[in-house]
């Protein structure tokens, strides 16, 4: 909490103090950057970023800019496999309704995924961890750290819904492979010292998509290639 009182008559450093114009400078730093509590109920307060659905339970859960991740019931019978005729007038759907929220992290949620059965969900943040909620269990335990990048985190993947483990890739140019019990780092991969690539590409190297099965892993990123 920044207690001083800043002259703040002027944005051009032409009234007030030096110090004073460092001091704005920095409360205009902590107020662009710092979220707000998820004190309101029903929802995300920025964009949505992220999306993953739970067949099982009908749930439908979004991970925001705010930092929150959010459930919602959808009402919706999945298991239903019968198409209606091209005619025939579809009932009006039931409406989706909001279940729970939990501030999961202090920056931008970029990506979220189903694991372990749908009893876990991954979520990848700017706050540069990589976090795993269970909003199923009876112990209701807030989102737990199970990974840390140096840079933005911005994808994830996991290789099957029944897996153990989650690969994340960020801006630190890493692509990292998490215990989901909490057993930390399982395998690190540095895309920036990959020795087919070319100096340029190595400093770009960051990794904005994954995709995973229990034998294959991929990247990609902004140098066109895979």
């Amino acid at each position: 909490m920044l207690e001083r009182e800043v002259d703040t008559r002027s944005l051009n450093g032409t009234q007030g103090t030096a110090e004073d114009q460092l001091w704005y400078a920095l409360l205009k730093l902590v107020r662009s950057t710092i979220l707000p509590l998820a004190n309101s109920s029903g929802g995300h307060r920025l964009g949505v970023n992220g999306l993953a659905v739970d067949t099982v339970h009908s749930l439908l859960y979004s991970g925001g800019r705010d930092g929150v991740l959010c459930a919602w019931d959808l009402h919706t019978d999945f298991k239903a496999t019968s198409l209606p005729d091209h005619d025939e007038k579809l009932p009006a759907p039931t409406a989706t309704t909001f279940r729970q929220q939990v501030q999961a992290h202090t920056h931008w949620i970029n990506d979220i995924a189903l694991a372990r059965s749908n009893e876990a969900l991954v979520s990848a943040s700017s706050d540069i961890t990589v976090k795993v909620w269970r909003p199923t269990a009876t112990d209701r335990m807030p989102p737990q750290t199970i990974g840390l990048h140096s840079d933005y985190v911005k994808t994830l993947a996991v290789p099957s819904p029944t897996a153990d483990w989650v690969v994340s890739g960020g801006l630190d140019r890493k692509i990292c492979v998490w215990d989901l019990s909490g057993a930390g780092q399982k395998l690190s991969i540095d895309v920036g010292n990959d020795e087919a690539g070319s100096l340029s590409s190595k400093e770009k190297g960051s990794v904005y998509a994954l995709a995973a099965t229990n034998n294959v892993l991929a990247s990609g990123g902004p140098e066109s290639a895979v």
